[in-house]
Order: structure tokens, then sequence, then C-alpha cells
């Protein structure tokens, strides 16, 4: 096992410890417009356990429990992969069901240090992850776990789905 892996790992558990200290807290005044169309493709949780996350966001409200991995059910994780930075790891999501691999696309309109996007590669399906606080760099650490909305950008907008969590914990 390599030494990226077992501190990705070891970032899991600990972003774990983390999280469930703060999964009942709302965004409060921060958050998306909420629109959108209904009728976009669905965020949906998934399982998240048995695998290391570098970044790792579940809905806001969710009751998480470190030691009971059945509540590991996350909207937003990224995945350390050997040969790149932690920061540029793939994104995974549950959408309509299934699951999918999006790479950070920095050149999209807004992106920058707090609005991250995610694109599926071949695919016209973008993602949309709004940080309250901006982070030194996109994909990088969070400095603690934070609200943030997640949305489909594309082919058609969805509406927002306001988040906890947070990158490198």
């Amino acid at each position: 096992m390599s030494v990226r892996t077992v501190l990705a790992c070891a970032g899991m558990v600990i972003s774990a410890s983390v999280l469930s200290a703060c999964s009942d807290g709302g965004l409060g005044a921060f958050g998306g417009d909420g629109g959108g169309d209904a009728n976009a493709p669905r965020i949906e949780p998934f399982l998240w356990a048995d695998r290391p996350a570098y970044c790792a966001f579940l809905p806001s409200g969710t009751k998480f429990n470190p030691g009971d991995k059945s509540t590991w059910e996350f909207v937003f994780v990224t995945t350390p992969k050997p040969g790149l930075p932690v920061a540029a790891s793939p994104a995974v999501m549950q959408i309509d069901g299934e699951q999918v691999i999006l790479s950070r696309n920095l050149m999209a309109p807004g992106s920058d240090l707090q609005t991250w996007v995610y694109r599926e590669d071949g695919s016209m399906l973008e993602v949309e992850l709004k940080l309250e606080q901006p982070a030194a760099e996109v994909g990088g650490v969070t400095h603690g776990p934070q609200n943030a909305t997640l949305r489909i950008r594309g082919p058609v907008k969805g509406p927002a789905m306001e988040v906890r969590g947070g990158c490198g914990l």
C-alpha cells in the first residue's frame, strides 16, 4: 500500500469524525438560489465506506456516525489516484441511479477557488460545488468542514442541494 493511499485512508477516518460532529448543521444564510429545472438529472446519496476519499460531502442535516459505515452516504467524493496531485483527484457522484466519474474543469465559466466545476468525459454532464469559503486551490484542503451547494450545471441547470463536508480533513 503506498504512502499516498495510507494518508488518504487516514484522512477519510479523520474526515468521518469531523463530519459527525457537524453533520446536523444547515446552511443558514449561505446557499444557492435553489432554482433550476426540476427535470434536471438527480443527484443521489451513495454509500462510500471502503475506499479512500480526499473530499467528501453529504447532504446537510444527514445523520452521520463515523462508527457506523452504513451512514456513510455521500453525494460527492474525490478519489486519490496514483500519479495525480490529490487536489486533481476525480470526483464520484451518483446521478439518476448511475455512479459517474467527473474531472475538474478549470476552464468552465465561473470556476474559481470557491466554485468548483467537474465534468463527465465525453458527456454534457457538468456539476458545480460552491463552497461557503474558498479553498487555497481547486480541490484542495478546505481547512475544516464547511457548508456548500451542489448542483447539476449541464446539460440542464438543476436545483441547488445544500451539502456539508470538506477536503483533506
